[in-house]
């Protein structure tokens, strides 16, 4: 008998992003918008599906705290697909100026900006800090246990 148990679900995926249908296409894409409104009403609309193999077509489009995106361009906006898993594949790194913003459709259809969890909410944090120290990501740790690297964000 085997037994098959879900520990992780991916964050990045186009599957949940939900009803998109209230957003503004952009014909010309995410990357050209330059204010908070715009980018965060519409969705990617250019005529091709991918970009290094990334999905650009129909994506909400991602507001980047107001800061440059990532280090390919100096958008400050882009489609979320591209942006989210871009880094070290369409772009070497992605920054973080602030909240990222991903264009939505709420209950009453109309545009509904999320803000997206940041690097540390989804994947921890690399720095190093001491076990035993209750802090915002490593807490409920027993005794101090010297340095180590935290790759989970929640421990429970």
């Amino acid at each position: 008998m085997s037994l098959t148990l879900t520990v992780a679900k991916c964050y990045g995926t186009t599957d949940d992003l939900g009803d998109l249908s209230c957003l503004k296409p952009a014909p010309k894409g995410c990357h050209k918008f330059t204010d908070w409104q715009n980018c965060t009403f519409s969705q990617d609309a250019r005529p091709y599906e991918f970009i290094a193999g990334l999905r650009v077509k129909d994506q909400p489009c991602v507001w980047c705290g107001g800061g440059i995106c990532h280090d390919g361009s100096s958008s400050v906006c882009e489609p979320y697909d591209f942006l989210i898993n871009g880094p070290g594949h369409a772009f070497n790194t992605r920054y973080s100026q602030g909240v990222f913003t991903r264009s939505s459709c709420n209950t009453d259809h109309k545009p509904w900006p999320v803000a997206l969890p940041s690097e540390e909410q989804l994947h921890g944090s690399s720095m190093l800090v001491d076990c035993g120290t209750a802090s915002t990501i490593w807490s409920k740790v027993g005794k101090p246990c010297g340095k180590c690297k935290v790759l989970v964000p929640n421990i429970k």
